[in-house]
């Protein structure tokens, strides 16, 4: 029986991120074998504290984030300015870009996050990512 990820858009991963300043690379979720995801939103939630200053956020697949690139050089993350506030990326209708679980390259079966140019303060985040997987 097909599992809920395939038929619904469902939480496929929830990741602490827990220090947003400094520049690296967080794995999001790692598509299985025979699967691709499609990602339908990315949720930031429950920061330690402010993320002012977060100025270059990267979400994709690849070592960098940016292969393929859902979101490139995300600078609103620093709108989250108190523990609860939220922010939510919504996948590009015009630009749908899939991880594919059985690319070539093993690290662009990856859904990572880059933090290029990190907030003012070591702080925590959630990132929730909501989507579906199919076959590949």
């Amino acid at each position: 029986m097909p599992d809920l990820k395939e038929r619904a858009i469902a939480l496929i991963s929830s990741t602490t991120i827990a220090d947003m300043s400094a520049a690296a690379v967080s794995e999001l979720y790692a598509v299985p074998p025979g699967k691709q995801l499609i990602v339908d939103s990315i949720v930031l939630h429950t920061a330690s504290a402010t993320l002012v200053g977060l100025d270059d956020v990267d979400i994709g697949g690849g070592a960098a984030a940016k292969t393929p690139v859902l979101h490139d050089n995300v600078t609103a993350l620093a709108e989250i300015t108190a523990v609860n506030t939220y922010y939510r990326l919504r996948a590009d209708t015009n630009d749908i870009v899939n991880i594919d679980g059985d690319d070539a390259t093993v690290a662009n079966r990856v859904l990572n996050l880059s933090v290029v140019d990190g907030a003012a303060g070591a702080n925590s985040v959630i990132v929730d990512v909501f989507g579906y997987l199919i076959d590949s």
